[in-house]
């Protein structure tokens, strides 16, 4: 006698979790049959996808555990319902269980939550964001957590090893840290987190990947859900493209991907040694409308001790506010550490006739009130230029004001200036 076969409704209780939005979802059903959709895709417009099916009930047909079969899976197909079906029932003998029933209601779920993930909302409907939370600041670096953010300059600027200082210090803060390296490997960022934080550094996850971003950003996108990850470092973009870095396309293929991670990243990125390279990321100018926030890296020259690097930190781009001022760092280097702290751009030679007068103005005048023809000829600049810049300060709000005029023609610092050259 054949054994009846369970209604839908007699399988109880069905739960159906969006693992991630368009990329991931999760089907499951009190009588141990649980069907988990990832990687989709749309293909002549249908929805592809990896299908893993598992089950728990005793005696079913499973490999590797509870896994009754992984294979890629048609979920817009009628067809490709019905035969996986099938095969499910004799591969996990389950004669009573009505499999097509709850395959059919799970593809139907998926579907509906795939089209909803595109779908409008209203601009009043989005909470206000705690840029307390969705931003993060290491050494004058500020990065937004939620967004893509760049760091670009030249081999040796330091770029890299800032990158890896801020994915350490994210971590020690308690959020979950990923860094894509398509450069270097995973010995030296070890060596280098040792040499910052001492044995027990920060553990952030390392990954090391060898064929375009476009490759592996499905592979990524199951490790990020899989192991939290809140931010992601990608070391450097160059070596993770699928064409030349100059193309837009290239570039808008990258920044696409990017996306699909959901989660916020910083660039490493390099930079052209043409005259004006230091504006712009090498490459299409692509590579500087996808990021929201841009810092360029500059080394040092004037020092010419190996055991030190000294580089200038310029803010570029900033969609979400004002421009941060300019900042230097000093990497201090020993057999067994690595020492990093602050210093001021204006001191260091090379560096300052980088910045502008206003800044090298407020540096010079740390000693002490100085006549503008002195301060003219020391920072090299006209006298007409300093006399404009303390008229523009003076214009400004007095929270902003940095200098005052004295009855005598010297430039003096206003001692209720702030920290901050705005």
């Amino acid at each position: 006698m054949t054994e009846r076969r369970l209604t839908l409704s007699e399988c109880g209780k069905r739960e159906f979790t969006v693992v991630s939005p368009g990329v991931a979802y999760r089907y499951t059903s009190a009588v141990g049959l649980t069907f988990e959709f990832d990687r989709l895709r749309w293909k002549w417009d249908e929805l592809h996808c990896e299908l893993t099916v598992r089950c728990d009930l005793a005696g079913a047909g499973t490999v590797n555990g509870d896994v009754v079969s992984v294979a890629s899976f048609n979920i817009s197909s009628d067809r490709s319902r019905s035969e996986r079906a099938t095969r499910i029932v004799k591969a996990a003998a389950l004669p009573d269980v009505p499999v097509d029933r709850l395959l059919e209601e799970a593809c139907q779920r998926v579907l509906t939550a795939d089209r909803q993930s595109s779908a409008s909302i209203s601009l009043h409907d989005v909470p206000d964001e705690d840029e307390t939370c969705s931003t993060f600041t290491v050494d004058g670096i500020t990065l937004d957590l939620t967004q893509i953010n760049m760091f670009f300059g030249l081999p040796g600027s330091g770029k890299s090893l800032e990158a890896e200082r801020f994915a350490l210090e994210m971590k020690r803060s308690g959020r979950q840290i990923g860094y894509i390296d398509f450069e270097w490997a995973a010995g030296p960022h070890r060596k280098r987190a040792r040499q910052m934080y001492g044995p027990q550094f920060p553990d952030i996850r390392y990954l090391r990947l060898d064929r375009p971003l476009a490759s592996e950003v499905d592979g990524l996108q199951r490790t990020i859900v899989r192991e939290g990850w809140d931010f992601a470092v990608i070391d450097s973009v160059s070596f993770g493209v699928t064409g030349a870095p100059e193309s837009a396309e290239v570039a808008s293929e990258f920044m696409r991907c990017c996306r699909q991670l959901r989660i916020g990243l910083l660039l490493v990125a390099h930079q052209s040694k043409a005259e004006g390279g230091d504006k712009h990321p090498f490459g299409s100018i692509m590579w500087t409308a996808g990021s929201r926030s841009i810092y360029h890296f500059r080394r040092s020259n004037s020092d010419d001790v190996t055991d030190s690097l000294v580089t200038a930190v310029t803010h570029r781009k900033s969609n979400a506010g004002p421009l941060s001022p300019p900042i230097a760092i000093e990497y201090s280097f020993a057999a067994d550490r690595i020492d990093v702290r602050r210093i001021n751009p204006a001191s260091v030679e090379d560096i300052a006739p980088t910045l502008s007068i206003r800044h090298r103005l407020r540096h010079a005048l740390q000693a002490g009130p100085r006549p503008i023809e002195a301060l003219a000829t020391e920072l090299d600049v006209k006298a007409n230029s300093i006399l404009q810049t303390i008229i523009r300060d003076e214009a400004k709000p007095d929270e902003k004001r940095l200098f005052r005029r004295l009855p005598d023609a010297h430039i003096a610092l206003l001692s209720q200036a702030g920290d901050t050259c705005h």
